[in-house]
């Protein structure tokens, strides 16, 4: 007899499998209508499968510390309590993931503009680029500037128009490092 909590499992499963085909999809950038900028931002399929997947870490991770809390003191109740802090690390970096999908930059044809709801907004002339290179470990594009740096995710809308804006606003030498991934986008 199959119960309730098979069903929610299967629904999990479906919305997952759904929401990393809709989060694979690269649409192009958006335009403003007032200033012509393109907007390089995440669709709302990968922000909502990201909250879901956070509330699941978070609402396992609350079921199986109760269920250590009520088992014997034995081995199977330290691995549980195992798994319930192993679920509680994912979550919390899945947190922050929907803090980094809340994001969005804006190209202009002076620069790049950061907007990040809990960091002060950052603009990037193309003249203050010193390069741009791709880093295959936490899959985003490196910006270096005089600045600092900061990471474009290749999860991000639009990065086809963003590599136009490149080849079109930056000398080859800042972006040469990217050039077969950019060179990707664009064919």
């Amino acid at each position: 007899m199959l119960d309730i909590t098979f069903y929610v499992v299967i629904a999990f499963l479906v919305w997952a499998v759904l929401g990393i085909r809709q989060i694979s999809r690269k649409p192009r950038a958006r335009k403003d209508k007032t200033s012509n900028d393109l907007i390089l931002e995440y669709n709302t399929t990968a922000r909502v499968t990201t909250i879901v997947i956070a509330i699941a870490a978070v609402g396992s991770s609350l079921f199986l510390l109760s269920i250590a809390g009520s088992v014997n003191k034995g081995e199977i109740g330290w691995f549980i309590l195992l798994i319930a802090l192993i679920l509680v690390v994912l979550a919390s970096l899945l947190v922050v993931i929907c803090l980094e999908n809340s994001a969005f930059y804006r190209i202009t044809k002076d620069g790049i503009k950061r907007h990040w709801p809990f960091l002060k907004d950052r603009f990037i002339g193309w003249e203050d680029i010193d390069s741009i290179s791709i880093s295959p470990v936490v899959q985003s594009l490196i910006i270096n500037y005089s600045g600092g740096k900061f990471h474009l995710s290749t999860g991000l809308n639009g990065l086809q128009d963003f590599a136009n804006a490149v080849k079109n606003n930056l000398p080859f030498e800042k972006w040469q490092q990217a050039e077969k991934y950019l060179n990707r986008l664009l064919s």
